[in-house]
Formats: structure tokens, sequence, C-alpha cells
């Protein structure tokens, strides 16, 4: 639009040089130049009154453009032209042409550059079609039984779980996407109506202009398979390649959802794979969310909570002709902008002019703490294992230092942490006036034999599993974040073998530095599968404690304790979490961490990592498979200092990780 812009100005300096007649400026208007990006009428009759050798006039003086500061989303409104929606659509254009400043609809060549939400109708509108298309997207656009141009008519036959919401993606990604700047591209019901003023907030602080982020937002839910469920039963098998045995059975409601334009490249390059035809085929924005999940690379779920809505749903039809719906938008008159609070937070900002970090700005500094125990000999060799790892001679030694000893130049900070008074019998310590409070004064030396090394966290609590101590660990390391400026913390198993080119290449893509997102990253699994192995009534409980936040769509997702990382926005927010919580018993508390994250107040980020993405390895216990843990540690010691074999050339492998060779096949095939 900005360069349009510019070629109008050209255009017109050459009129105005060449003494061409007014009468050639009105051809221009003719041809499509939209004159009323000019700042006014005046402006234009001073610019052919002017003598030639008159001064230039500078662009920001001559166009009165407004730039838009969100990105820009293109919203489909799935509808039918059956009368009894019809009281729905006038509603809804309601509800949109209410503020034009920002809100436009998709039937003109050129949108208003101040436009960010582009809406149209999305109708079925071939009743002698199929339920999909993949390249005749659309019937005569001329004629709608609405009698309204905001109106896309696909070249299927009606339908609402089938292939709609495909042949849509499909026909917006195509045909839409680049020839409007569009950056996100949303699906909506008809009886879904947007909260103005929320979305736009929502939008200017969880979705940025131009990002490569492969991004799905919306309120999600479970689908986990029942004997009912073929279709989803089946798509274990189509899952399974990218998350292994436990697939995420996870779908964003229809009512609303979005995709960045990255995802949606993907999506649409999948749809051919995905399997869901047939009888036992799913509801089709089910199959969106799979579709999308199965997609290669790191996909971030925004999820949306009920308390955190941007629409409304299900407005009754006798709600048109009063100010019903009104609720959900702005006043007449009033800008949208204005309800738009800047992003603060008390805890990200800028580094103090004193800060002695001296990370480089792309790159984050993490936090990472590594359970383990003091009566374990077996616990005492994986330790020497970590330490050999981030003392070896590689290209990352220098941007790795122990919680005791951070340098400024510093970017994973690592520490054991240990479970470390054996003379009481409090398993947990959820709130101090400091960090101080959380940590064992006393002598350690007679229980761990390397606690000269100087790299353990000594919490004052009794050692324990799934008592207390992941959260006692939280909570102080909420009381360090802005000592040591960490961008992020991160909880990781003793047995967990921590690839370091593929974290560090992860963390530079993905993670942010001096971010007020809300991030949860690691392995994903849903404990509905684990149900057997939960106390009786604790899937029960655990909906009781997230439905004031999620309502009846709770959540039972968590990440798995062999490593997950929180950024320390998250890490600041579950604090009143961690202080309140009921304290119900569970078998795992990494699952309640996660239950704590998704209950604190605010949208929460779930970066989904594939099996192949993963920066870390699991599942190998050194009393049992002894020999199958040191060749694989010393396999990525020697990838990582780029040591050959003989007669082998070899570069370390870079984000994401891959198995290539045979030992690590074997390795990877044990997990």
């Amino acid at each position: 639009q900005d360069t349009f812009t510019m070629e109008v100005y050209k255009i017109m300096k050459r009129i105005k040089r060449n003494s061409i007649s007014l009468f050639g400026a009105i051809a221009l208007v003719c041809l499509g130049v939209q004159f009323e990006l000019l700042t006014s009428t005046s402006v234009v009759l001073e610019l052919f009154s002017s003598s030639v050798d008159t001064a230039p006039i500078d662009v920001p003086q001559l166009l009165n453009v407004q730039r838009r500061q969100g990105p820009r989303v293109l919203l489909g409104i799935f509808a039918t032209e059956r009368e009894e929606e019809n009281a729905y659509w006038q509603a809804q254009r309601r509800l949109l042409q209410a503020h034009p400043d920002r809100i436009c609809p998709l039937s003109s060549a050129i949108l208003p550059s101040s436009c960010e939400l582009v809406y149209t109708f999305v109708v079925g509108a071939n009743a002698a079609g199929p339920t999909t298309q993949k390249s005749d997207f659309l019937v005569n656009q001329t004629t709608s039984k609405t009698g309204n141009m905001d109106v896309t008519r696909l070249n299927i036959v009606e339908n609402t779980i089938f292939d709609k919401s495909q042949t849509w993606f499909w026909y917006a990604h195509n045909h839409l996407v680049q020839a409007y700047g569009i950056h996100y591209v949303a699906k909506c019901n008809l009886d879904t109506f947007l909260r103005i003023d929320k979305w736009f907030d929502f939008t200017q602080q969880h979705l940025p202009v131009q990002t490569p982020r492969r991004i799905l937002a919306g309120m999600f839910a479970d689908a986990i398979p029942t004997k009912k469920q073929q279709g989803v039963i089946n798509l274990k098998e189509y899952l399974k390649p990218k998350y292994g045995e436990h697939p995420l059975y996870w779908y964003a409601l229809g009512q609303f959802y979005l995709f960045s334009t990255p995802l949606l490249r993907e999506v649409v390059a999948e749809i051919p794979n995905y399997p869901g035809t047939g009888t036992g085929r799913i509801q089709e924005d089910i199959a969106m969310s799979f579709i999308a999940m199965k997609t290669p690379g790191v996909v971030e779920l925004l999820v949306v909570a009920e308390m955190d809505r941007f629409w409304s749903q299900a407005l009754p039809e006798t709600a048109v002709g009063n100010t019903k719906y009104h609720d959900a938008a702005l006043p007449v008159g009033v800008t949208s902008s204005s309800f738009i609070a800047p992003v603060t937070s008390p805890l990200i900002k800028e580094s103090p002019s004193n800060s002695s970090r001296r990370v480089p700005p792309n790159r984050p500094r993490i936090l990472m703490g590594i359970f383990s125990t003091m009566s374990s000999r077996t616990d005492a060799r994986y330790r020497s294992l970590f330490r050999e790892l981030f003392q070896a001679n590689h290209p990352y030694r220098d941007r790795i230092c122990p919680l005791s000893n951070v340098h400024d130049s510093c970017e994973l900070i690592y520490t054991f942490v240990l479970g470390a008074n054996p003379n009481t019998t409090t398993t947990e310590i959820r709130t101090g006036p400091d960090a101080e409070s959380f940590l064992f004064q006393g002598s350690v030396a007679a229980f761990a034999e390397d606690a000269a090394e100087g790299d353990f966290t000594f919490l004052n609590i009794r050692e324990n599993m799934d008592e207390g101590k992941t959260p006692t660990w939280w909570a102080f390391v909420s009381h360090i974040l802005q000592k040591y400026e960490l961008d992020y913390a991160a909880k990781c198993d003793s047995d967990t073998i921590l690839l370091l080119d593929g974290l560090f290449g992860f963390a530079e893509t993905y993670l942010p530095p001096k971010t007020h997102r809300r991030i949860l990253l690691g392995k994903f699994s849903d404990s509905m599968l684990y149900q057997n192995l939960l106390p009786s009534g604790q899937v029960d409980r655990q909906r009781k404690y997230l439905e004031g936040k999620f309502g009846s769509h709770t959540l039972h997702w968590f990440a798995q304790g062999q490593f997950y990382l929180l950024s320390a926005q998250l890490i600041q927010d579950i604090q009143v979490e961690i202080a309140n919580f009921p304290g119900f018993v569970v078998n795992f508390e990494d699952q309640v961490l996660s239950m704590m994250a998704l209950k604190s107040a605010g949208l929460i980020e779930l970066l989904v990592l594939a099996e192949s993405e993963h920066f870390w390895l699991h599942k190998f216990k050194l009393s049992r498979q002894r020999h199958k843990f040191k060749a694989a540690w010393e396999e990525k010691l020697r990838q990582i200092t780029g040591t050959p074999r003989e007669g082998e050339v070899f570069a370390p492998t870079p984000f994401a990780i891959t198995t290539a060779n045979s030992t690590t096949v074997e390795m990877s095939n044990s997990i």
C-alpha cells in the first residue's frame, strides 16, 4: 500500500511538471487511483497551481496515510444463505461496519492501509458441487442472495462438518494472503461476535506483524479417542511419525481460530496427505488442528481461556434490533485504538545501566535446574557426565556457567537441585521473603560426595519426588529472576541427555530475550491417557481446579518432567498459584506445575516440539542401561566437539537435531 501511495505521488509530480490538465488527473481516478489518500482537495489544487520551480513537498506532508500498527487478519465468517440466518448476517455487519477505521470487508481490489481486520462471509454456493475444492474455488461472485459483495461464495456444496474449512483456508492462502498483505487467516462461526476492544488488544499483544512463527490460536479442547471415534483412533498412525507413540489429540474449537501465514502455508501443503476421509472422517475443525500439528516444525499454540475470550457466541436471533450484540462492540464514535493499553510488565524491562550482562541481544539467558539427589551414587555419575558435557572443548563452552559463578556472557546457567535438609519433615516451601529463605544453610559434605564442585542449589526441604520439590524450585527461581537477568528457566531430570547444539539453536530461533510472552515448552502429554495411574477422582479435581478459567473445556495437558521450560513472565505469574494451590494429592508434580501455568492469569503459549525436534533425550537408566547411556553421552560429546571418527568427515548437527548414525539410531529406538 505504501509503495502504491508513493507511485501516486510520483505520477502527480509528473503531471505538475508537464502541465497535464486536471482532466488527466481525473482520468487517473477512472483507472483506480484513490485520491482520498491525499490529505485534502486543497493540497491537490496547490499541487497543480504551484509553479514548476516550487520546492518539492515531502511525502509525509502530502499524504495522510494512517499506517497500520497491528497485523492484518483475514476473517472468514462461516455462514449459509438460508433465510433463517439473515438476522445473524445483519448483526455481524452492524457490528463490523461500526468501526470502519480498522475493519473493512473483502469487497474491493485495494484495501485502505488502515484496515487491520478484513472480513468476508463464507458460503458453499454450488448445490451440485463437491464438498471440497483445491483449484476452482469460487462460483460467480456478482450475485448473492444477501445482496452484498462481502461474500466469498465457494464452489462447493454447503456443509458444516466435512471440508468447507479446508477449502476456505486453501483459497485464502492461494489467492488472498499475498494479494492483500495478510498476516493471519481466521475462521469463525456465524454466531460468533467479536468483542472489538479485546480483539485489537489481543492482536497487538500476541500477534506480531511480520513473523516466521507458526501460530495456531483459539480455545482448545481434548479429542481423546474412544471406541465410537474411529476417525480419531485412525489418526494416531497419521500423527505417530511426528510425535511417537503418544500423539496429542488437541484441537481448536470451531467458534474461532486462526493460523499465522507461515503455518497456513504448511497446512495447505499437508492437506493432501490427510487421511480423514470416508465414513471414518471427523469434524473438520478437529481435522484442521490435527493437520496443523502434523506439519513439520515447532507449532505454537496460543491458548485462549474462557475468561480471556475476545468473542461472544450464540447470539439469539431475537437480540437483533436491540443493543445486546453491541455489548461486544465499542460505543459509536469511539475509536478502538483508545481501548488499547500498551504492553507493560513489572518484570520484563531493559537491562539497567549498571548491568553486567553481555549476552548478545538476540540470545536469551536460561537457567536450568537439573534435579538430582544426594543419596544415590548413580545420580553422582549423572552429575559427572553433565559436567563433562558443559566443560568439554566445544563452541558453546564459554556460553555455559554454574549458578554459583555467573559471568557476564553466560547464556546457559546450570545448577543441580537437591533437597538437602535431612532433619526436617518439610517437603515443600511455597513462599518466602527472599531467595535465601528457600536454601539449606547447614553442611552437606557428608551427603554429597561432589559437594565441593559448588554447582548445587540445596533446598531447605527433605529430598522427595512428587511431594513438593518442583514447586519449591520454581518459587526459589522467581526470587532470582531479576538478580541474574533471566529470560527463561528450565527443569530437567538427571537422566536427561542434553543436546547443546540443538538447545542453543532452538533458543536463538524461538526464545526471544526480554519478552512479556508467557511461554511453556516441553514434551506434552494428556493426563487423560494416564487415568489408570492417577489417584481416584484426580481427573475430576483437576477439572474443578481449572474450570474457573477454561469453563467446560478443561485442558488435561502437561509438560513431562524430563525437560520443560518457562519464560520469566510465566514464572512470575505462577507464584500466585503456587502459594494458593489446594494441594490435592497427585502422582506427578510436574503435571501439577503445568496445571498451575495453565491456571495463572493471562494467555499462555505452548511450544509443541516433534520427537525429532527435541534437544534432549531421555529414559536411560544407568542401573539398567549403563552401557547405552554412557555410549549416548560419548556420542553427543563427539558430535558437539566436532571430533570425527577415523575416516569420517563430520560437522556438528544444527537444530533440529536428527539421529543420523547407527549408534544414535539404536539409542533413539530405545527411548
